[in-house]
């Protein structure tokens, strides 16, 4: 079924074991638009109204933190010139919490969280121009995010998930030219270091989600062609 309400660069993560959550999003593609703070959960086969989120998003990522029920929504666009490097978490009560914000403002960023319940950011833009190289980590029991090392190659409006292998992996983005990559970096959350994604491996292109997925980034194999916010969700 549709949506209850139309919105682009929406982000979106399973919650719980059969339902999935869809955050903010903007009534437009282009720099001035109005973006959203409402939420939708789509549950029993059909959606239903979500709790709001604090700060109006679009642009932004979400992940569910595994075995600690809470949901991080982080970055984003809020419209005008408001590029955003605040974050909010979400747990079993079902309000929508400041929680400590990025190094970065960041928009168009990949977010996910690792089997070591912490929540990685990698890549995205500040500006919603300029491509970032530099990747952070919140660790929710300390509560703070820290700074890792940078990507290979600048990547703003980039596609991130975890590996089964318990790897943070992106793909593609655009560079510092406004050219989109097909390339693709996983880091090693173990070493703590990123290192080039392997190739070819071809899956259908659009928003993609289900098992297929998940077996492909557990080889650390990568789409042959190159994607521009691409976004992806494992049910």
């Amino acid at each position: 079924p549709d949506l209850r309400n139309p919105r682009c660069f929406a982000a979106a993560c399973t919650v719980g074991d059969d339902e999935l959550l869809v955050a903010g999003g903007g009534d437009t593609l282009w720099v001035g638009g109005a973006a959203t703070a409402c939420c939708e959960v789509f549950r029993n086969g059909r959606w239903v109204e979500g709790p709001e989120l604090n700060r109006a998003r679009c642009g932004h990522g979400v992940a569910a933190v595994p075995h600690r029920s809470v949901v991080v929504a982080a970055g984003g666009y809020a419209g005008d010139d408001a590029y955003l490097n605040s974050c909010e978490t979400l747990s079993d009560d079902m309000r929508w919490v400041s929680a400590p914000p990025m190094r970065h403002r960041r928009t168009g960023l990949g977010l996910g969280a690792g089997p070591d319940a912490c929540v990685y950011a990698a890549g995205g833009s500040p500006d919603g121009s300029d491509a970032l190289r530099s990747a952070e980590r919140l660790d929710l029991r300390v509560g703070r995010w820290e700074a890792l090392p940078n990507m290979r190659r600048r990547r703003g409006y980039v596609a991130a998930a975890f590996a089964t292998s318990g790897d943070f992996v992106v793909h593609g983005g655009y560079d510092a030219q406004g050219d989109v990559s097909p390339t693709g970096e996983v880091f090693d959350v173990r070493a703590g270091r990123w290192q080039e994604g392997r190739f070819p491996f071809a899956l259908p292109t659009g928003a993609l989600a289900g098992r297929a997925l998940a077996e492909a980034l557990a080889d650390a194999t990568w789409l042959a062609r190159a994607q521009h916010a691409l976004v992806a969700t494992v049910l």
